[in-house]
């Protein structure tokens, strides 16, 4: 059975929008792109710089249409990534459980969105990019607002201990990203998530940027174990054949 995706709305007067009708057909078409995935994805708006890429792969020109809705402001640049202009100010934010319901107005580069959504099924011949973990069953609100005062406080601890300064980034769209993925992942603490994020070389040397673990919150919640040097491979091998010794001399009656 085909998933109930969220609900895209694009109002009827949206053709005669002239930031719109200022940008080619093609640039339209990667805003639309990006709309369905920003609303299905839940991401408030944000788009990373990797998650453009894979969402142009095999487009030769997604430069110029990128380039196209950057300069008549209906895309902006951020540390991150991008960011679809006025799409956090009409919809609802990540940590609220996904974009409004078609009913409401909603809008996305500044056009009036009403009423006449069309929502549409996923299509069984075409793959879901798996960009971002989906967050279809968020944890109630009431949770996930307690859930991001730990992460905040514990975060901001914690980068405070390593960089010795203050963490600048407390109210940055991408804490709500990580909030969300911890409520669609109960059994994944605010603690086992920093503990692999605060232990990652990675992350240290960049100093600890929030962007890359909204990216990849996954990888930070199930670390790697670290590699271990030949001197501890030795060591660990010396150990373990002492013991075996021991526990053949404990069954030969050897003292």
């Amino acid at each position: 059975m085909a998933r109930r995706g969220r609900y895209g709305a694009i109002s009827g007067c949206a053709w005669r929008n002239r930031k719109l009708q200022a940008v080619s057909h093609a640039a339209r078409g990667l805003l639309l792109d990006l709309w369905s995935f920003v609303a299905d994805n839940n991401t408030g708006g944000e788009v990373l710089v990797g998650e453009m890429r894979a969402l142009t792969r095999g487009h030769k020109h997604a430069g110029r249409w990128r380039k196209e809705l950057i300069e008549h402001g209906l895309l902006h640049e951020t540390p991150e990534g991008f960011h679809i202009h006025d799409y956090s100010d009409w919809n609802r934010a990540p940590t609220e459980g996904g974009s409004k319901a078609p009913t409401e107005v909603v809008t996305g580069a500044g056009t009036e969105v009403g009423s006449a959504a069309v929502a549409g099924e996923q299509s069984p011949t075409l793959s879901h990019h798996s960009l971002r973990p989906k967050t279809q069953d968020p944890r109630p609100r009431t949770t996930l607002t307690s859930c991001r005062g730990e992460f905040v406080r514990e975060f901001g601890a914690r980068f405070e201990d390593a960089r010795g300064m203050t963490w600048p980034s407390a109210s940055s769209p991408q804490v709500d990203r990580v909030v969300s993925w911890l409520g669609a992942n109960p059994s994944v603490s605010v603690a086992q998530l920093l503990d692999g994020f605060f232990a990652d070389s990675w992350a240290e040397e960049k100093g600890y940027p929030i962007g890359a673990l909204a990216s990849d919150a996954p990888k930070y919640a199930n670390p790697p174990k670290p590699k271990q040097s030949p001197e501890d491979r030795e060591a660990e091998r010396n150990r373990l054949m002492r013991e075996a010794a021991e526990a053949a001399d404990r069954e030969m009656g050897v003292a």
